[in-house]
């Protein structure tokens, strides 16, 4: 297709928008859509590619496979390269195991897969992946491998004009399903094809119906696309449901600016959106990586202007000596094919990455009871299914046992630990438990509808309107339910953060006014700063016990602050008739914090949750230790 200096610029438009979101979101809230951007210019392209070349009888699947690939391919695997030779000299086995793994799903576009199936893009866990950002590749890859077929397909059974009715209709349909599923199952609906594959039509649309305006009406349909596009990028944030019926602001506007079609625009067109632009894709590669590292590495804020600086000469010098090499695009017989060299370049990668996530320990060389230490995580015996087993079983129980002590346990994760440590010491046979969750994003247990929109209020603290619903639906089931009256023994046990503590206070406020009899208790959070695997790993390579040096990471950092919320818990314990459960107390001492035993057989297999060890050490200790015991 012909060059067009205004859809160049437009790539400026979004390139500078997710970079902007990604080294600081409070300059661009809504800079993610920059990929929505991303995907409507990259349907127009492929559809005026696959259109024009079909009319002439001249399309090729394999050519058009293989164009994509020398145009993806190349710069991707350089970034995958880079990463997997340079942070084996920082990373723990684990992370550069999960690096193998992402550099394989990457590579093969298989990512956002991958990460849908690990997490949400915007959870915590995010700025731990350095291909985090290759998903919308992926996604995209997916689009070219499924599209040109279905319309070779059309193309065979229907005339051109009934192709643009079926494309605009089918259009149509998944924004509207975009719009159901992203509420319904946000992170599948951010990473999948299936709710974004409409963003590329839509673009498609933009090429089959070409608009002609005059010159006068050109700059006010381009101007009002980009007005749409900054409303997008100044007013959504990651709170919003995406991609949702907001997704059409940024999609929309790009269709306008792509119909205006202003070559001598003074926005898209001016040199250095020009530049950028031409940049953009490795601009994009290198900028998440930059990102991770000044997180990981802990570098301080003023790192994000050179990231910045970082991320565009990095993605000139890819540009530049990389994108522009020259692959073959004709092959003359099926087997000249495998001659690709982009191809192989992947598949390489590919089995390298897998090599390098089934055999990690040859790299490093550890023992093989420190490397099952290292590499212990959630997955590991089920850690993660353990956790919240017991406690997502107690959640469905609705009515205590008569004749027994009546238990409610209320809270998130930790409440599930909770209750593995008090089935891990043998303290439920005479007990009647029932838990209830709730989720560690809603930062406080028992708040009504007023008292909940104030904590947001108050803290600034956005939800999206399914989470803020799950919320108060949990809390409203507790409230209106006769467990909470009925209790012997009530606990709260959530990740507090320090902010939220007042809040914490409403919640034990509405306990007691429903049970003033009950015995109250609250149980602290027990995180550390680092994953226990990654201090063994850090520990064992300068030599250091374990334990000692967990002493030094237990949890001080801004938001959960461990001496802070041990003062305020223990300051209101006797004006509101609670008992204060420290679950640090019973492991740290000024000297170490017991994170494992004898063996080095760890207790965590992350920052905060517990093994089956682990619990059972903590029920062990709280048996002799705590009130709780003594109390029941």
């Amino acid at each position: 297709m012909q060059f067009r200096k205004d859809i160049n610029g437009l790539r400026a438009i979004a390139v500078i928008a997710v970079v902007l979101f990604h080294f600081n979101s409070a300059w661009m809230p809504g800079g993610f859509a920059g990929v929505d951007v991303f995907f409507v210019i990259s349907g127009y392209l492929m559809t005026g590619i696959i259109i024009s070349a079909i009319e002439k009888n001249s399309f090729t699947i394999l050519n058009f496979y293989i164009a994509r690939a020398n145009r993806i391919i190349p710069a991707l695997a350089l970034l995958c390269l880079v990463l997997l030779s340079t942070l084996i000299f920082f990373l723990s086995p684990s992370e550069y195991q999960l690096l193998a793994s992402h550099v394989a799903s990457s590579i093969s576009f298989l990512s956002n897969f991958v990460y849908w199936s690990e997490s949400g893009y915007f959870d915590a866990a995010s700025d731990e992946k350095w291909l985090l950002h290759t998903w919308s590749l992926s996604a995209e890859w997916q689009f070219y491998i499924i599209y040109p077929l279905i319309l070779i397909m059309l193309r065979k059974l229907f005339t051109l004009g009934l192709i643009k009715i079926i494309l605009v209709t089918t259009t149509g349909l998944g924004f509207i399903f975009g719009i159901l599923a992203s509420s319904r199952w946000p992170d599948s609906s951010y990473f999948l094809l299936h709710t974004r594959a409409w963003e590329m039509m839509f673009g498609g649309i933009a090429f089959l119906y070409p608009i002609s305006f005059s010159d006068r009406y050109k700059k006010v349909i381009e101007c009002a696309g980009i007005v749409l596009i900054l409303i997008a990028y100044i007013f959504i944030t990651k709170y919003n449901s995406w991609p949702g019926y907001l997704a059409a602001l940024p999609v929309f506007g790009s269709f306008l600016i792509i119909q205006a079609n202003r070559g001598d625009s003074l926005v898209t067109g001016n040199f250095i959106f020009q530049k950028i632009g031409a940049w953009s894709y490795s601009i994009y590669l290198w900028h998440w990586p930059i990102v991770v590292a000044i997180s990981y590495f802990n570098f301080g804020g003023e790192f994000v202007y050179l990231g910045i600086g970082l991320s565009v000469l990095l993605g000139y010098l890819s540009n530049r000596f990389i994108e522009k090499i020259k692959f073959r695009t004709t092959f003359k017989s099926p087997a000249s094919y495998f001659t690709s060299k982009p191809l192989y370049i992947s598949l390489l990668l590919c089995i390298f990455g897998f090599f390098a996530y089934h055999n990690t320990n040859l790299l490093y060389r550890l023992p093989a009871t420190v490397y099952s230490g290292v590499t212990l995580d959630e997955n590991t015996d089920d850690n993660g299914e353990y956790t919240w087993e017991l406690h997502k079983k107690l959640n469905r129980v609705i009515s205590f046992e008569e004749d027994k002590t009546k238990v409610l346990i209320i809270g998130d994760s930790q409440a599930g630990d909770f209750l593995n440590i008090l089935y891990e010491s043998n303290r439920l046979d005479n007990l009647s438990v029932i838990s209830r969750i709730v989720y560690t994003r809603c930062r406080s247990v028992l708040l009504e509808n007023k008292l909940f929109e104030k904590m947001l209020t108050e803290n600034s603290y956005e939800l999206s309107t399914s989470d803020t619903l799950n919320c108060l639906k949990s809390t409203e089931n507790i409230l209106n339910s006769t467990l909470l009256a009925e209790a012997d023994f009530v606990i709260l046990s959530m990740n507090w953060y320090d902010e939220y503590l007042p809040f914490a206070l409403e919640s034990i406020k509405n306990v007691r006014e429903i049970n003033p009899n009950s015995k109250l208790i609250i149980v602290s959070g027990k995180s550390f700063t680092q994953k226990v695997p990654l201090m063994y790993f850090q520990a064992y390579k300068n030599e250091i016990s374990l334990n000692n040096f967990a002493a030094g990471k237990v949890s001080e950092e801004k938001g959960i602050h461990y001496s802070y919320q041990h003062n305020y818990f223990s300051k209101f314990a006797l004006e509101f008739d609670y008992s204060y459960l420290n679950l640090l107390d019973i492991i740290c001492t000024s000297e170490e914090c017991r994170v494992s035993d004898s063996n080095d057989q760890l207790f965590y297999y992350d920052k905060t949750h517990l093994t089956e060890l682990g619990a059972s050490h903590f029920g062990d200790s709280i048996e002799i230790k705590t009130i709780f015991s003594s109390d029941i």
